[in-house]
């Protein structure tokens, strides 16, 4: 079952955190009102996990039209940096 974690949109946002536990991997991905491929994005969705000086650092994780989706393996703290879309309203959900 796939829940929003950013609602559709266009402007600049930051998702609610995605906590990935040990051996409990979490899918992410793009979305768009109605389904269907994502059509082309400027500039890329960012993704930063939570340092341990509970500071959030980016990642190499991103999601675009070409990268709709992502499995997050690694254990700890995640959020999600929409620019302004310039275009496609979306939306990001977890699994």
């Amino acid at each position: 079952m796939s829940t929003s974690i950013l609602a559709v949109g266009t402007t600049p946002a930051t998702s609610t955190s995605v906590t990935v536990a040990v051996g409990a991997p979490v899918a992410v991905g793009l979305f768009i009102i109605g389904g269907g491929v994502i059509p082309y994005i400027e500039d890329p969705v960012r993704c930063d996990i939570e340092d341990p000086n509970l500071a959030f650092t980016e990642t190499s994780v991103i999601l675009d039209s070409s990268n709709p989706v992502a499995l997050l393996i690694a254990p700890g703290v995640y959020r999600f940096r929409r620019p302004a879309t310039g275009g496609p309203s979306i939306g990001i959900f977890r699994s």
